[in-house]
């Protein structure tokens, strides 16, 4: 499908029958019993459900809501490729300014820069220009959603490069949040002949080509070691296994969007009282991704971030039977080193010509073996 070819100025307009729809559906809303003294371990808590219920069905004010939107934003639609892509633009009248493309995250929507965009817009001398662009995802708010499975990231950023590229803005930076820095990363590494430069909320991705990205990995992951502050600080092991908590006890949403979306999207567009409380950005309903029908829970850090799915965390190598903490345990070798050993002989089987890994991976053994034959002294002292 080819793009069109002129964008089409938009205005969020939810019809009266939508809205006495919405609140039918809340006012017949049946909540299931809680037990006793769980709050929130179950799941969310059925007195702030309710009260959240309340504010929405008496207090909540949309009309007033969407007309602010309408005119604190100029926002438009183009379509491009297969996505009718909603987004808000905001041009500078300098024609040196920068175009910035923002670019938000799950559960979030272009409300997430509702605070930024004005800033950036206010003129001074020492303050640099922007052309502010500010996409809904496809799938999120006002933008349409993939017709066909495999439309991910990679896709993701080459539709935003082609909103880009239409717009006028040959080159441009990017800066992302959530999935925003995943998709932020894809425009600079994937079409950096337009993307000169991003900027993101999240740490760069580790690489398992990267000889102290593994270690950093390594002594997070494997038994005892990660007790050990030794590629890692102290703290830094904290906050992971704060992480690795996070994780098994509040990811459950994650897999159930991950493997059954459809069976979720049916719950989630027949009951409104769903939405805030697991935006789905499978689904496109105005009423039910409307970014204002916000919620505490939608800006929860247990909410997700690409860097918790990376693939390197699920690495086969860091289940391989080479690197249990018994088999090193029975060598007589750190299961650390023994792994910077194992990847040193990949490096030389698989790629003689980096030498630069390999001299990284002798120096990191060398090292390794000195702070475990410390560790192990030190344990054998009375």
């Amino acid at each position: 499908m080819t793009d069109s070819p002129r964008p089409r100025p938009f205005r969020i307009g939810i019809t009266q029958d939508d809205q006495r729809d919405l609140q039918n559906r809340l006012q017949r809303a049946r909540l299931p019993d809680e037990q006793e003294g769980v709050a929130w371990e179950q799941g969310t808590s059925k007195a702030y459900l309710q009260d959240l219920l309340a504010y929405w069905c008496g207090g909540y004010d949309w009309p007033k809501q969407e007309a602010w939107l309408n005119s604190h934003f100029r926002q438009f639609k183009l379509r491009v490729g297969e996505i009718d892509l909603h987004y808000v633009h905001h041009p500078c009248d300098n024609p040196d300014a920068i175009p910035l493309l923002m670019i938000h995250g799950w559960p979030g929507s272009f409300m997430d820069y509702h605070k930024l965009i004005p800033k950036l817009q206010q003129k001074g001398s020492l303050r640099r220009s922007y052309h502010i662009v500010v996409p809904s995802l496809p799938g999120y708010g006002f933008s349409s959603a993939p017709s066909r499975p495999g439309f991910g990231a990679a896709e993701i950023a080459s539709t935003l490069n082609r909103l880009m590229l239409a717009l006028g803005y040959n080159h441009y930076v990017a800066q992302g949040g959530d999935w925003g820095t995943l998709i932020s990363f894809l425009l600079g590494t994937r079409h950096s002949d337009h993307c000169k430069a991003i900027h993101t909320l999240a740490r760069a991705f580790p690489k398992l080509r990267h000889p102290w990205h593994v270690a950093q990995l390594l002594n997070h992951r494997l038994p005892i070691l990660n007790k050990m502050p030794i590629t890692l600080t102290q703290s830094e092991l904290k906050g992971l296994n704060k992480l690795d908590q996070l994780q098994r006890h509040e990811y459950g949403y994650r897999h159930i969007q991950g493997t059954k979306p459809q069976t979720l999207g049916y719950g989630l567009s027949d009951s409104p009282i769903v939405s805030p409380l697991l935006s789905s950005p499978l689904l496109s309903s105005p009423l039910l991704s409307s970014p204002l029908l916000s919620s505490p829970l939608l800006s929860s850090p247990l909410l997700s971030s690409p860097l918790l799915s990376s693939p390197l965390l699920s690495s086969p190598l860091l289940s391989s039977p080479l690197l249990s903490s018994e088999a090193c345990h029975s060598a007589g070798t750190c299961p650390l080193t023994s792994f910077a050993i194992n990847m040193l002989l990949y490096q030389l089987m698989t790629n003689l010509t980096c030498l630069t890994h390999c001299v990284t991976y002798i120096k990191l053994i060398a090292s390794l073996t000195i702070l475990c034959c410390k560790h192990t002294h030190a344990a054998e002292v009375p």
